[in-house]
């Protein structure tokens, strides 16, 4: 059980996985998961971030965010999720390791794009 934990706590992006995702790994009950993690993270053998991402669905959206590079716009939409531009704000300024987007719209992309949502609200 123990070295589940530590080992799923060393993959890349490990904080990024959430409590749900952990328990269906270990495949124990939900209870008895989080008191080991709570205990690992006391001894220091798993970092402190690693199981506190609640949501699925932030989940999801973290995983697309580091492999696909699409813009947090396209992705909230495509896993319907609202609030992530201000999740992924909240986590860097409490200390997460969030790399900066890898796309990036200039100004006139920008524009354009928000020119093309104006016209098709207007339909």
């Amino acid at each position: 059980m123990r070295q589940k934990l530590i080992q799923i706590g060393k993959e890349p992006h490990s904080e990024f996985i959430s409590n749900p995702t952990i328990v269906k790994k270990t495949g124990v009950s939900r209870d008895r998961c989080l008191s080991h993690l709570k205990r690992l993270k006391e001894r220091g053998l798993v970092d402190e971030k690693f199981g506190r991402l609640r949501s699925e669905r932030a989940e999801r959206v973290y995983a697309m965010y580091f492999t696909e590079g699409l813009p947090i716009q396209a992705m909230r939409r495509k896993v319907r999720y609202k609030s992530f531009y201000m999740t992924v704000r909240r986590h860097r300024e409490s200390g997460w390791n969030v790399p900066l987007p890898l796309y990036v719209y200039d100004r006139l992309e920008r524009r354009w794009i928000l020119s093309e949502m104006h016209r098709r609200r207007k339909r």
